[in-house]
C-alpha cells in the first residue's frame, strides 16, 4: 500500500517566485536541483535501501513538470519492495531547489509458524488407527528484510510422514552499489504419497506404506544483477536428484523416463525480468516481461537433457474512472517432447486456466492467455483495527474490485500422452466474474464464479498470502 502527499501550496508558491513574468510553459520547462532527501520511519531498514529505490538522488536535475511523476514513481518502487505497509512522499520547492521527504511505516518482518499436520483423511481416522507415523510436524521461519538490508531468509523443517528440509537466502548487497547479489537454495523432500500419473486429466496418487515413495533433492546457486531500477537478471546453476520406489516405475514407466527409478542432472538457467508495474501484488497500471532460458542436463553423464524457453508478458491499463483492464500471455516451449512425467507439468499446476482448477495437463509446449476487466467497487481505505494493539498490525488498508475475466489455453499433445487425457490438444477457455478484496501484508481474497468450455461451473475461493509460500 502506498500513498502520495504533495506539498501543493509550496510548489505553486515556488512556481510563482521562479522568474516573474514567465509563461506557464516556460515555468514547467524550468529545472530543479535535488538539494535534500530526508528519510524517516525506517527503524529497521537501512536508509540506503530506501534510497536505492528512488528515481532521483541528491544533486540530480529534474524538470519541474516531472516532479509529481518522480514522486509517484518513488512511492510505487518502495511499495514493490514489500518492506512497508505505507509510504508517503512529500516535496518542497524553493526557487530552483527541491527537497524530498520520504516517510515509511515498516511491516513486521519475522514470521515463524509451527507445523503440525495429519496425512490421514481426518482426525477420526488417526485416532482409530493410532498410526502416528502419519503426522507431520516441524516449523517454518521466514525473515524479510534480514539485517535491515532487504535480504530474505527462509527455513522450513518437517519430519514425520513427509520429511522436508529447505533453506533459502537472497541478497543484493555484494557491492557498494547494491545491484549485485546471490541466491542460495537447498531443498530436500521425501514423501510417502505422490501423484504418479494423470488419468482423465486428474492426478492419480500412490501411497507407500514401506519407505518413501519419492526422494527429491535440489541445490541451486544464482547470481543476481540489477543494472537499473526495473531490470533484473539471474544466472543460476544447480543440481537435481530424484529417486522413486520400483512400484512407482511399474505403475508408470515414464515417471522418470524410460523405466528409470532415479534421475539426476546439472542445469543452467538464465532469467531476465522487466517490471514496471505500479504494484507487484495487485497491479492496475504498467507492464511486465519475463524470459527464461533453461538447460537441464549440462554434462554427458547427466541422465536427462532438454532445453526450454519460458516467457510471460503482462499489461495493465487504466481505462478511465474506476475501470481497469489487464492482459497476461505466458507459455513454454521445450526442444524435447515426451518429457519424464515429473518434468512435464503444463496447465493446472503453477499456471492454470480459471474454470479448470480441478484438472491438470501435461506436455512440453503450452500457452495461456488471461484477460480481465475490473471495476473499483471500494477505493483504498485505511482503518485502525479495533482490539489490535498499536504497532505494525494496527493500521490496515482495504480495497475491493469487481472482476470480469476470460482465460484461454492450449497444450500441444505429445505422442506419449494417454488417450483418456482428452484436454491436451484441445483449445480450452473459461470465463466468469469475481470479487477481489485486497488488503495489507500482500493478502488478496478472491471469490469467483466460473464457467468453462464444457459448461462446468462453480464458485472458487482463492486466497493469496505470499509470506506463506516457499
Amino acid at each position: 500500500m502506498f500513498a502520495l502527499r504533495i506539498a501543493t501550496t509550496a510548489a505553486l508558491l515556488a512556481l510563482f517566485l521562479h522568474g516573474k513574468g514567465a509563461t506557464a510553459a516556460e515555468q514547467l520547462d524550468s529545472l530543479c536541483v535535488v538539494s535534500k532527501i530526508s528519510i524517516t520511519g525506517n527503524k529497521t531498514t537501512r536508509a540506503w535501501i530506501v534510497r536505492r529505490e528512488l528515481p532521483f538522488a541528491v544533486n540530480d536535475t529534474i524538470p519541474f513538470a516531472n516532479i509529481e511523476q518522480m514522486a509517484l514513481m518513488a512511492t510505487e518502487n518502495l511499495d514493490k519492495t514489500s518492506l512497508f505497509n505505507f509510504v508517503f512522499v512529500n516535496y518542497m520547492v524553493s526557487n530552483e531547489d527541491i527537497q524530498f521527504y520520504v516517510d515509511v511505516e515498516e511491516r513486521w518482518y519475522i514470521w515463524p509458524f509451527p507445523i503440525f499436520e495429519f496425512a490421514d483423511r481426518n482426525l477420526s481416522v488417526l485416532i482409530k488407527e493410532g498410526n502416528y507415523s502419519r503426522v507431520n510436524f516441524g516449523g517454518y521461519l521466514r525473515v524479510d528484510n534480514f539485517r535491515g538490508l532487504n535480504e530474505q531468509l527462509r527455513l522450513r523443517a518437517v519430519a514425520g510422514y513427509r520429511n522436508q528440509l529447505s533453506v533459502n537466502y537472497t541478497t543484493y548487497n555484494l557491492n557498494r552499489s547494491h545491484n549485485h547479489g546471490v541466491d542460495v537454495l537447498f531443498n530436500y523432500v521425501a514423501g510417502h504419497e505422490i501423484p504418479f500419473k494423470t488419468v482423465g486429466n486428474e492426478p492419480v496418487y500412490f501411497t507407500s506404506d514401506k519407505g518413501f515413495a519419492r526422494n527429491y533433492l535440489e541445490a541451486q546457486l544464482s547470481y543476481l544483477y540489477r543494472p537499473r531500477l526495473h531490470w533484473f537478471h539471474r544466472v543460476s546453476t544447480g543440481f537435481t536428484y530424484l529417486n522413486v520406489l520400483d512400484t512407482v516405475v511399474r505403475l508408470n514407466p515414464l515417471y522418470l523416463g524410460q523405466g528409470n527409478s532415479r534421475l539426476s542432472f546439472f542445469e543452467l538457467r538464465y532469467e531476465i525480468t522487466h517490471d514496471k508495474r505500479n504494484s507487484k501484488v495487485y497491479p492496475l497500471r504498467g507492464h511486465y516481461f519475463k524470459g527464461v532460458l533453461h538447460q537441464q542436463g549440462v554434462f554427458t553423464f547427466d541422465d536427462f537433457h532438454a532445453t526450454s524457453f519460458e516467457g510471460s508478458v503482462r499489461g495493465y491499463f487504466p481505462l478511465g474512472g474506476r475501470f481497469y483492464s489487464s492482459v497476461d500471455v505466458l507459455g513454454k516451449i521445450a526442444t524435447k517432447q515426451n518429457l519424464p512425467y515429473i518434468l512435464s507439468e503444463a496447465i493446472g499446476f503453477s499456471d492454470y486456466i480459471r474454470g479448470f482448477e480441478y484438472y491438470v495437463l501435461n506436455g512440453s509446449r503450452y500457452m495461456i492467455n488471461k484477460s480481465s476487466l475490473k471495476y473499483e467497487l471500494m477505493p483504498t481505505r485505511v482503518v485502525n483495527l479495533p482490539l489490535v494493539p498499536d504497532g505494525k498490525f494496527k493500521k490496515a488498508h482495504f480495497a475491493m474490485y469487481l472482476n470480469i475475466f476470460a482465460d484461454t489455453g492450449y497444450v500441444i499433445r505429445d505422442s506419449s500422452t494417454p488417450v483418456d487425457n482428452s484436454l491436451e490438444g484441445n483449445f480450452l477457455y473459461g470465463w466468469g466474474v469475481g470479487l477481489d478484496l485486497v488488503t495489507y501484508y500482500d493478502n488478496i481474497f478472491r471469490v469467483e464464479y466460473t464457467i468453462n468450455k464444457f459448461g462446468e461451473s462453480g464458485f472458487f475461493l482463492h486466497i493469496g498470502a505470499p509470506f506463506l509460500r516457499n
